[in-house]
């Protein structure tokens, strides 16, 4: 783990229309080639922590109301909109929860894996599919999202990442719609590619016993604020704030 973080969030807050608070003061960070969790339950203000970082807000009146997301020595929540459609394309990937969410209905998945190739992609798009087992890759580039099932739009997405080589991955609840086993795939491809890039993801979930598997530090959270945060082992076994462990009692599984 590199000793400067990749990505560092400091005492950062949402508000909804300087109104409502969203996110209260929430402080993390995040290193080069580690798995960071972020867990809690619905409307504990997970999904809105991803899209804090890619300063992309489901409503236009949710605003930074305090703090700053520094990556690389740039704030993301002043630096201009032209640099942050780059840093987007380049340096940040994203998976939500609905892949269809993300992936454009009326074009072709050849035409949108090939949308993301750079000058920096070693991959054809056909060898990005091969690499997240995808079965006759060169059928699928000409197939729409509609016509994959959800593990597949998945993999797509994946595709697209490898194609992408972004330094950060947020995988927002990406298997939750998912049966066990594919969802097992996913991750172990997560895993597989972020060993053999160095790749960072912040990986969000509910789903306690995923992070056990799958996570090098977790961030628990609650309300908006992150309520305990350190190594996996360390707060699934010594769990210090009560909501914590009020989590770790409801599931059913050993450590």
């Amino acid at each position: 783990m590199a000793s400067e973080p990749l990505l560092s969030v400091d005492k950062l807050s949402l508000s909804l229309s300087k109104k409502q608070k969203l996110l209260n003061e929430i402080s993390f960070s995040l290193h080069q080639n580690e798995v960071l969790s972020l867990v809690g339950e619905s409307g504990s203000g997970k999904s809105l922590t991803a899209a804090s970082l890619l300063q992309l807000f489901p409503s236009p009146q949710i605003i930074v109301s305090g703090g700053s997301i520094h990556y690389k020595g740039k704030n993301l929540v002043t630096e201009a909109k032209k640099e942050l459609r780059e840093i987007r394309r380049h340096n940040m990937g994203y998976i939500p929860q609905n892949p269809m969410s993300a992936l454009n209905p009326t074009l072709s998945i050849g035409f949108q894996l090939r949308e993301v190739c750079t000058d920096e992609s070693n991959l054809s798009p056909e060898k990005a599919l091969e690499l997240v087992s995808i079965p006759r890759p060169k059928e699928l580039l000409n197939m729409y999202p509609h016509e994959l099932s959800g593990g597949m739009q998945q993999r797509v997405l994946i595709a697209m990442n490898l194609l992408k080589k972004p330094e950060i991955l947020i995988a927002d609840e990406p298997t939750t719609a998912l049966d066990v086993t594919v969802q097992a795939q996913i991750l172990h491809l997560l895993q597989k590619i972020k060993n053999e890039s160095n790749m960072s993801i912040l990986f969000i979930t509910h789903d306690l016993s995923i992070v056990n598997h799958f996570g090098d530090r977790v961030l628990i959270m609650n309300k908006g604020e992150i309520v305990e945060s350190g190594k996996v082992q360390e707060v699934f076994t010594k769990p210090s704030h009560p909501y914590t462990q009020k989590l770790l009692e409801a599931t059913y599984y050993e450590f």
